[in-house]
């Protein structure tokens, strides 16, 4: 910008004005503009450089409070987790306790139950043994619904048929409106 204002655009005026050409005052102005361009952004650079030196303290600030943060979270984490785990293996060592005098308990009454389990379960074995690979009320379920699915499948075809042959009957007679629904 120094050397444009000191030196180029000094001679460039010098030059234009003795030789009195358009050519050489057209470039003149082109340089005047080019200088102000220059200037404008200049300008905004020493604007956000400005801006950024302001936001700095902002950012240590962040970052400090992000430091702090961390620093909570490692000292929560140095205490937290030795207690958590000094509390787990004891409700662990309770828990066991505790199962090993039910399974005391159910064993006393496992012994008492195999008997009447036993009975109650040879009786369905035998119950299984007797009746039919199939019971008939399943297989005509199946049955009744396979052939409502044809059924069902015919009447589609109809349906379909019946709005083909319409639609065809509406491209002969020179695309009329249908009085009934649409194809």
């Amino acid at each position: 910008l120094r050397r444009l204002d000191e030196e180029q655009l000094p001679a460039l005026e010098r030059e234009a004005s003795e030789s009195g050409q358009p050519l050489g005052l057209r470039q003149l102005e082109d340089l005047r503009n080019a200088r102000d361009d220059l200037q404008r952004r200049l300008h905004d650079l020493r604007l956000s450089r400005q801006v950024a030196l302001q936001a700095l303290p902002s950012i240590r600030l962040v970052q400090d409070n992000s430091k702090d943060l961390v620093a909570k979270i490692d000292s929560t984490l140095a205490n937290t987790l030795p207690l958590w785990r000094q509390q787990l293996a004891l409700v662990i060592a309770i828990f066991r306790t505790d199962q090993a005098a039910r399974a005391g308990q159910m064993d006393r009454e496992l012994v008492r139950s195999f008997a009447s389990q036993l009975q109650s379960a040879g009786a369905e074995v035998q119950r299984q043994i007797e009746r039919g690979v199939y019971d008939i009320t399943p297989v005509k379920q199946a049955n009744r619904a396979l052939v409502d699915s044809l059924e069902e499948g015919l009447e589609i075809v109809g349906e379909s048929e019946d709005a083909r042959t319409q639609a065809l009957a509406q491209l002969e007679g020179g695309l009329a409106p249908a009085a009934t629904g649409s194809i």
